[in-house]
């Protein structure tokens, strides 16, 4: 699956650090700081956003909140949000672990659809446009079944898209059972 690497691989040199706001992500960002990153890497701390037309009907420009082009684009409030929840994790890598302020990025990322089909596509997109050496993303361990039913309803697992369709090393943080 592509989710470990051996003894002897080379440091990656930039990784990009999905998150979302659960408590699995802050979780996986404290394991990621002290199993996957070292210092000197550069760090992208990417959140991918909703900018699907149907999340801009409250805020519409025009008729009915349809994107002209289809491109995504997120509201302003959820774009400050996301960079004030991105800066405090960006604030925690720093002052626990060590990580160097210049090579940690701020990446809100909108997505023209909330499924996680396209949530994985997009990060797994800009991996590939940032030439990213690793991915590090949590996972909820749904378990086969789960994940397997969740998927025909097009609701499938973020980290397995991104486990098979990011170019790199994908590191995949289960939570624990506590969440």
């Amino acid at each position: 699956m592509g989710n470990a690497t051996s003894q002897s691989a080379a440091p990656a040199e930039r990784v990009v650090l999905a998150v979302d706001e659960s408590n699995i992500s802050a979780e996986t960002v404290s394991w990621a700081a002290k199993t996957v990153l070292r210092r000197g890497q550069e760090v992208h701390l990417v959140q991918v956003l909703d900018g699907s037309p149907a999340s801009q009907a409250t805020h519409a420009s025009g008729e009915g909140g349809i994107l002209a082009g289809g491109k995504a684009e997120v509201d302003p409030s959820t774009l400050d949000t996301s960079k004030a929840f991105l800066a405090k994790l960006r604030d925690t890598l720093l002052a626990e672990h060590g990580v160097r302020p210049a090579d940690v990025k701020i990446v809100p990322l909108p997505s023209n659809t909330a499924t996680s089909g396209d949530v994985g596509r997009t990060i797994s997109e800009y991996a590939a446009a940032q030439q990213a050496d690793a991915v590090v993303i949590g996972s909820r361990g749904l378990g086969a079944f789960r994940r397997r039913f969740l998927g025909l309803v097009g609701l499938g697992s973020v980290s397995d898209y991104v486990a098979h369709h990011a170019p790199c090393t994908v590191f995949i943080h289960r939570a624990t059972a506590a969440h």
